[in-house]
C-alpha cells in the first residue's frame, strides 16, 4: 500500500500541515514540487521512520506561492 496524506490544513499564514500514517519497519521520504509538469521533486527535510504511529509534517511556504507533496517509501 502506498503511502498517503490523511490531512491537510493551513497550520497559519502560509504554513501547511498534513499527517500521513506509517508502518513499522518502513522509511518514509516526503518531497515537494512547486510545479506537476516538473520531473523534479526535492526532500522535504530527513526521511521518517516508520513507527506505526501518524506523522505530522509542517512546511512554511509563504502566502503566495503553492506546493505539491508526495510521500514516498526511501530505499
Amino acid at each position: 500500500v502506498s503511502p498517503q496524506i490523511s490531512e491537510i490544513a493551513v497550520a497559519a499564514a502560509g504554513v501547511v500541515q498534513f499527517t500521513f500514517s506509517t508502518v513499522v519497519g518502513q522509511t518514509y521520504r516526503v518531497d515537494y514540487s512547486e510545479d506537476l509538469n516538473s520531473a523534479v521533486w526535492i526532500p522535504l527535510g530527513n526521511d521518517h521512520a516508520g513507527t506505526g504511529a501518524n506523522v505530522i509534517i509542517q512546511d512554511t511556504i509563504g502566502p503566495s506561492r503553492q506546493r505539491f507533496y508526495r510521500i514516498v517509501l526511501a530505499p
